[in-house]
């Protein structure tokens, strides 16, 4: 016989893994054929065979959305419930005092293909919620402090897509931007709105389109990727779950957030021998905890965010172009500040210091010595110093080392001919 999260205080004290194993999530309320012809005003439709049409939420391309592309995983507890599992606490919960432990009372009419208002959604997800809450609450006491809380009014699309976070601290919405990062957030719209074809679809994207106009229209599975990695990214979130309840997602993204991964959909009343979709979802919470024995997140190359801070060491070898009042030629009045000229090396050291001592140059001399010194080196070969020369001339040394005893090859480049 099959439990519920009504039966956790009586059964999941005495064993909480058979508890989890044997737990089943109540049925939706079934929608007739007349129902769905009066109150949807269309013709009755085999469930999951189409979609909706009715997921209208907002979201354009923005430049600064930086998903590219989006791959699948495959999220299964394992043998992770069967090491983890030891409740040794449970009964230092305050299942009746605390709101985080508190689940709904009676439960109104959730319907698969009639409307159903976000409210009632919201009550009938708690069982999931609070159920995993008081799970990890009970073999995880350290983190008693996280707890599920909802996230603040979408403007436009309040009555079609809203979200949770499991954060550390109370969630404020008054609140644009968070002041604590939530490793999770599930994401949820009615079963009407988001049926199993557009799950489907959501789930087998492949990559994410590129931003080339602002303003862009994006498809209905495109928009809804977008929307999930915008609460991700204000949240501080790398984990989300996406549900109406009846079909669940699992994914998270890269550190990057450029590489997004997705899970197969899976059903609320998925039974044994297959994990149960409360197992699921307490694994993956667990996951975006860090907890050892979790799922872990594949490496991605990409690259690195602009806003990283990157130490590079000081770049101190560049070469000091010559100081001059202004671009000259050959100007022998000796006014100019290149007739003093004296280029220094990359190393530090003066150009003259590395040539032969019979052809190095008189230091701090006139155009005209310097070109009556330039008569008196045997076979001479100069060719004309040019404004690159001038401002970030080569390194003597490198040429000297090679041609220093080629006597045609040119030389003293650091001089100037008229």
């Amino acid at each position: 016989m099959g439990r519920t999260p009504y039966d956790f205080e009586t059964y999941g004290v005495r064993d909480l893994r058979k508890f989890l194993k044997s737990c089943e999530l109540p049925h939706p309320d079934p929608c007739s054929a007349i129902d769905q012809l009066f109150i949807l005003g269309t013709a009755p439709f085999p469930p999951n065979v189409n979609k909706s049409h009715k997921n209208h939420i907002l979201a354009r391309h923005e430049k600064w959305r930086t998903l590219e592309n989006i791959k699948c995983i495959l999220v299964h507890p394992g043998k992770f419930f069967e090491k983890e599992l030891i409740a040794d606490s449970m009964n230092s919960l305050d299942l009746n005092e605390d709101p985080r432990y508190i689940l709904p009372g009676a439960l109104p009419p959730l319907y698969t293909h009639a409307p159903t208002d976000m409210e009632t959604l919201e009550e009938w997800l708690k069982l999931v919620l609070v159920t995993a809450t008081r799970v990890v609450h009970t073999v995880y006491p350290r983190i008693r402090g996280f707890g599920f809380y909802p996230g603040p009014n979408l403007e436009g699309d309040n009555e079609l897509f809203r979200y949770t976070v499991w954060s550390p601290q109370i969630f404020i919405p008054s609140l644009e931007i968070p002041t604590a990062p939530a490793p999770l957030v599930v994401a949820y719209q009615p079963p009407h709105v988001l049926t199993q074809k557009d799950l489907e679809e959501f789930a087998s994207c492949e990559a994410f389109p590129p931003f080339y106009v602002l303003g862009g229209h994006l498809a209905s599975k495109h928009r809804l990727w977008a929307k999930i990695w915008d609460i991700c990214q204000l949240n501080r979130a790398s984990y989300f779950v996406l549900t109406s309840y009846t079909h669940w997602i699992f994914g998270t993204f890269s550190p990057g957030m450029r590489v997004g991964f997705i899970s197969p959909i899976y059903l609320y009343n998925t039974a044994a021998p297959n994990p149960t979709l409360l197992e699921t979802f307490i694994y993956w919470l667990c996951t975006s905890l860090s907890i050892p024995g979790t799922f872990t997140r594949p490496q991605v190359d990409e690259p690195i965010s602009a806003m990283e801070d990157i130490d590079m060491e000081e770049i101190t070898d560049l070469p000091v172009p010559p100081s001059s009042q202004s671009f000259w030629f050959g100007r022998d009045d000796g006014s100019s500040a290149g007739a003093e000229l004296e280029i220094q090396s990359f190393a530090g050291e003066s150009i003259s210091s590395a040539l032969p001592v019979q052809d190095r140059p008189p230091t701090h001399r006139t155009i005209g010595e310097i070109r009556k010194w330039l008569a008196t080196c045997s076979n001479a070969n100069h060719r004309g110093l040019d404004e690159d020369d001038l401002v970030y001339g080569k390194d003597p040394r490198s040429e000297l080392e090679e041609n220093q005893f080629h006597q045609d090859m040119p030389r003293g480049e650091w001089m100037i001919s008229a």
